[in-house]
């Protein structure tokens, strides 16, 4: 474990946590900083260049609309559409790297940050052919077919009581036991300042949802991720890195894609 790193970290999530408990007191029209403290002082800072962070709504080419998702983590090669003087903006499906919930008390918001990700969930990518990294390869699709490369595989990463390696069938190609879905949906995290207190409630709740992860800040901090995102546990600094290396990942999925914004003016 490298301590510098965890040192730092451990610094950014009790500042976190001490601009949020400034903030407590105020005005319910005062409360809405978390997000844009989260943003300010942690995302933008964190994740390299040319991602642009936001809020607003996502729509699909078949004009589902997600409600307003809290942080937009958006990529840099398609465009969104702004709001005319203000900072919530319409993106585009295709352009979302990443959606990431921000809650005061992600336990008892719990509902609403569920109920975002299943909106977000059922917006289609119209994607046309791209490349996903996995595994230290990759996975290109095209209206040619499927084409995998690069990969190693250790047969010990699969998950107790399914196969290894790369398999094909009736239900779709699996790697190291799972699915891999070619749609790619959004992924979405959750964030809360406060929440739950124990690991294995926050990993029960997380496998009942379409959430791909929870960060709580307080508690010496705690994270989970779904099986998309390798199953982590972790507590402590850790879980605030684990968060970042989570995210990391979401944004390096898509490493080319092929799609025409055109197609969300006529269709």
């Amino acid at each position: 474990m490298n301590h510098l790193v965890m040192s730092r970290l451990e610094g950014l999530r009790k500042s976190l946590l001490g601009m949020y408990e400034a903030n407590s007191t105020m005005s319910s029209s005062s409360k809405g900083k978390e997000r844009e403290q989260f943003i300010n002082l942690f995302l933008s800072n964190v994740l390299p260049l040319p991602y642009r962070f936001g809020t607003g709504d996502i729509t699909d080419f078949n004009s589902r609309r997600s409600g307003q998702a809290d942080v937009v983590v958006e990529y840099p090669f398609l465009p969104s559409v702004p709001s005319i003087g203000g900072d919530v903006r319409l993106y585009l499906a295709e352009s979302v790297a990443a959606v990431v919930e921000v809650k005061s008390d992600v336990a008892g918001q719990w509902e609403e940050a569920v109920q975002t990700a299943k909106n977000i969930k059922i917006l289609e990518r119209n994607l046309g052919s791209f490349t996903r990294e996995m595994h230290g390869g990759s996975i290109s699709y095209t209206s040619r077919g499927v084409t995998v490369s690069g990969m190693t595989l250790d047969g010990r990463m699969a998950p107790p009581g399914t196969r290894a390696g790369i398999e094909f069938g009736p239900d779709g190609m699996k790697i190291l036991g799972q699915k891999v879905d070619p749609t790619l949906p959004i992924p979405v995290f959750a964030v809360g300042y406060r929440g739950w207190k124990n690991i294995e409630t926050i990993k029960a709740r997380l496998s009942e949802t379409d959430i791909d992860g929870v960060l709580i800040l307080d508690n010496d901090g705690l994270f989970v991720s779904s099986h998309r995102y390798g199953g982590i546990l972790a507590t402590g600094s850790p879980a605030l890195w684990a968060f970042i290396c989570c995210l990391h990942v979401a944004t390096k999925e898509l490493s080319k894609i092929s799609t025409n914004p055109l197609t969300y003016a006529t269709q």
